[in-house]
This record gives C-alpha cells, sequence and structure tokens, in this order.
C-alpha cells in the first residue's frame, strides 16, 4: 500500500506541474477523475492532492497576481486585491493568510 501512495504521489505531482492553467478547482477535477479511471483509490487521490495542489501552486499564483496588481494599487489596498484573486482561484482563508505572512518577512 505504501508503494502505491508513493507511487501515486509521484505521478500526481508530476500532472500538476504540466498543468499550467485553471482554477484550483478544476485541477484538482482532472486529476481526480483521470487517476480514479486508471483504478486507484479515491481517497488516497484526494490526500495526495490536498498536499501537492496547495504547497506547489499558492506561493506562484501569489506572486504572478501580486506583480499584476502592483502597478495598479499600493498599500492595503494592493493586499487586499491578491487576497481576493486567491479567495476567486478557490484557496482557504488560512493558506492565504500563511502565504501573505511568509513572503512580508
Amino acid at each position: 500500500k505504501d508503494y502505491i501512495y508513493e507511487k501515486l504521489n509521484r505521478l500526481i505531482n508530476k500532472r500538476i506541474q504540466s498543468i499550467k492553467k485553471g482554477s484550483i478547482y478544476i485541477i484538482k477535477q482532472k486529476i481526480k477523475n483521470e487517476y480514479i479511471q486508471l483504478g486507484y483509490d479515491e481517497t488516497c487521490i484526494i490526500d495526495i492532492l490536498d498536499k501537492q495542489i496547495i504547497e506547489n501552486n499558492i506561493e506562484k499564483e501569489y506572486f504572478s497576481i501580486l506583480k499584476k496588481l502592483e502597478k495598479k494599487y499600493t498599500g492595503n489596498e494592493l493586499e487586499y486585491q491578491v487576497k481576493q484573486r486567491l479567495y476567486q482561484k478557490g484557496y482557504k482563508t488560512i493558506e492565504i493568510e500563511k502565504i501573505t505572512k511568509k513572503s512580508r518577512i
């Protein structure tokens, strides 16, 4: 079982890297459906997806959005707009707070 979990973890990680566009919800759905059709356990897929997608994408999305919006906004308004865009992409409040605190340091 551990071998299958590790193999699935590697496969999902590669697949996440290959998907460039889309909201977090769409990416999760695509990958989940793909690996369920291949016969992998749904709970393992969801567990791995939650860990991998959040860690890999939120930081990339944050800096991408920040770069776009810093031309238009400053200070608290910039922070508010960035958070708003991350909410729209499907990230949770806790994850957004972590990345904003991490980037301020």
